[in-house]
């Protein structure tokens, strides 16, 4: 039932900002669907890989692959490294992309809910774009729903070009993600969110719909 709620909840969020767009209207929607499976490896090491497609209305516009680790050496603290590769239709053709980043989250469990501050560093490169050097600066709130093994979210992003340093965008976004398998071996959850790209160094509003599955052994 709950995952009926969670497709039903992305299919309108997607189809709204769609429907509400005309010629002058300065916003545009950009669907992901995706997917997370992450391996323990130690108490404190873990591996993971990040698939996802990405679409412009209903156009496929772009897949990404992120592979990376995260070490936990206390609770309050989380450290991730990764590399993403990415192709994408641009106008001078199909391109490819690569971003190497590192991040450290502190964690503040409070109860049911747990704060969060991070810190993200990225470096973007490839074909059809210009090198990129980013910061961005993350604070979230999670909620563990009490008696259900759902979790929600919400978060504020700001992202800043390092090149030009200024913050060019916030993200503000919402988030639930639903166990619906546990055993000794996997975990297995499906999510759904939706996060508003605000741009300042342009006239855009981003609709961001999302949907995925996520596998923990």
């Amino acid at each position: 039932m709950l995952l009926r709620v969670l497709i039903l909840l992305v299919l309108s969020l997607t189809a709204f900002p769609a429907f509400a767009q005309d010629a002058d209207d300065p916003s545009k929607v950009q669907t992901r669907l995706g997917a997370n499976f992450k391996k323990k490896l130690s108490k404190e090491w873990d591996a993971w890989v990040n698939p996802e497609f990405r679409f412009d209305n209903t156009e496929p516009d772009r897949f990404l692959l992120e592979i990376g680790a995260t070490y936990e050496p206390i609770k309050y603290l989380a450290v991730k490294a990764g590399l993403r590769g990415d192709i994408n239709d641009t106008s001078e053709g199909l391109g490819y992309g690569l971003r190497p980043g590192i991040s450290a989250k502190g964690k503040l469990p409070m109860g049911d809910f747990e704060g969060g501050l991070r810190l993200y560093y990225t470096f973007d490169f490839g074909q059809y774009r210009d090198d990129e050097h980013r910061l961005r600066y993350q604070g979230s709130l999670k909620y563990n729903v009490p008696g259900i093994r759902l979790n929600l979210q919400a978060a504020i992003e700001a992202f800043q070009r390092l090149n030009e340093g200024w913050i060019f965008k916030l993200r503000y976004g919402i988030e639930a993600d639903y166990k619906f398998y546990k055993s000794k071996k996997l975990d297995q959850f499906v999510y759904a969110g939706y996060a508003l790209d605000q741009y300042f160094d342009r006239n855009l509003i981003t609709h961001i719909p999302q949907l995925g599955y996520k596998l923990n052994f």
